[in-house]
């Protein structure tokens, strides 16, 4: 139920983000900024590196919870340039036409400021208390639609926007952080688990690579193979439809610790 609300409170503000800021910036702005997130969506998986599945693993095997947290916030500092990296790429040769300073400020926002709010909800989960992560979705959900509200107020640019967004993310990642530290004590860095993590961790980079690919490739291709306008369109229909799978991700998430439970006990 947590969870169903968490994902529900966040597709559903995300849904009206987009479709207010659709409106107010005019299908070609929208269109670059879709072609954007799609891009930095494609290779996100690489700075996640499979942080949520193993640390939850690690939780749950009894590893402490804010060691978990360490090793994970340290891969995504030391990824965070082979992603910058890999966005300039596909900047390049397939969304030429879109600004850098919108590539890498969504970037750090998908890599970063997202990222943050992911790794707080994955202790979360971790350790039963999901009404957390209600609070955080909530949270973010709501400054997302009070921002683009003034922003619509104000007839701001596209740029101003993204800037803000980044600021956004930034913000209420940290506080999520701050959150979880809070309640489960201060972060342990301990470099000697990065190995280990380093290993595993590829073959969940590797698949989500794969599954953005297939799921957000078509949205840069549009941009380099049709128009920036099509890109905003198909992202709005793509977005409503994602709505459909709020319950069963909600379910799979709620569930998601007891694998390893079972699986430690056999």
């Amino acid at each position: 139920m947590w969870l169903g609300l968490a994902y529900g409170i966040r597709m559903g503000f995300q849904a009206a983000v987009f479709v207010l800021l659709a409106r107010a910036l005019g299908v070609q702005s929208f269109g670059v900024l879709a072609a954007a997130i799609a891009a930095a969506n494609i290779i996100a998986p690489i700075v996640e590196y499979g942080a949520y599945n193993l640390s939850v693993s690690d939780i749950v095997a009894g590893s402490p919870v804010m060691q978990a947290l360490g090793v994970s916030l340290v891969l995504s500092v030391f990824l965070l340039p082979i992603n910058l990296l890999l966005l300039s790429l596909i900047k390049v040769f397939l969304i030429p036409q879109v600004p850098w300073t919108i590539v890498f400020c969504v970037g750090l926002v998908v890599f970063v400021g997202n990222r943050m709010i992911t790794l707080a909800n994955t202790i979360h989960i971790a350790q039963g208390e999901l009404w957390r992560n209600a609070v955080v979705e909530t949270s973010n959900a709501v400054s997302l639609v009070i921002a683009v509200l003034l922003f619509m107020y104000f007839r701001l640019s596209i740029e101003t926007w993204v800037t803000f967004w980044l600021f956004q993310s930034f913000v209420v990642g940290g506080f999520a952080l701050i959150w979880v530290s809070k309640r489960f004590g201060k972060i342990i860095w301990d470099f000697n688990k990065i190995k280990d993590r380093l290993h595993k961790g590829i073959f969940f980079a590797i698949n989500g690579t794969a599954t953005s690919i297939y799921g957000d490739l078509d949205k840069t291709l549009l941009a380099r193979l049709s128009t920036i306008e099509a890109v905003g369109v198909f992202t709005s229909s793509h977005r409503l439809i994602a709505l459909a799978g709020v319950p069963l991700a909600a379910f799979i998430g709620a569930i998601y610790p007891k694998f390893f439970i079972v699986g430690n006990q056999s």
